[in-house]
């Protein structure tokens, strides 16, 4: 399972409405995005500079990629006053299956 959050005031959008639809359209993606990272982990880059012993500039960066398939949606609730949570799941049978199939195909 995995959630996903957004804010609604933050959304582009003429009405509330559009940026309600907007919210729940970006925490559905929220959601998926930690679902890729739960399935196919996440790369971090990072990168430090150091002078005179001292931490000049510290970067850390983060990439998720990968394809979600079967994902269900469980729930969609409005959090607080500006705020859309999603849940989504994966069946596990349909997860085994998906894994399967990836690696025939590696």
């Amino acid at each position: 399972t995995a959630v996903g959050y957004a804010v609604v005031s933050s959304q582009p959008g003429r009405t509330q409405a559009q940026k309600r639809l907007m919210a729940i359209r970006s925490s559905r993606m929220s959601a998926m995005r930690e679902l890729a990272e739960q399935i196919h982990g996440i790369q971090v880059d990072s990168n430090t500079t150091i002078i005179d012993l001292m931490v000049q500039n510290d970067t850390f960066r983060g990439i998720v990629s990968g394809t979600i398939r079967g994902a269900r949606t469980v729930r969609i609730n409005p959090t607080g006053t500006d705020t859309y949570e999603v849940l989504l799941e994966i069946d596990k049978d349909t997860l085994s299956y998906l894994l399967r199939q990836a690696r025939t195909v590696a």
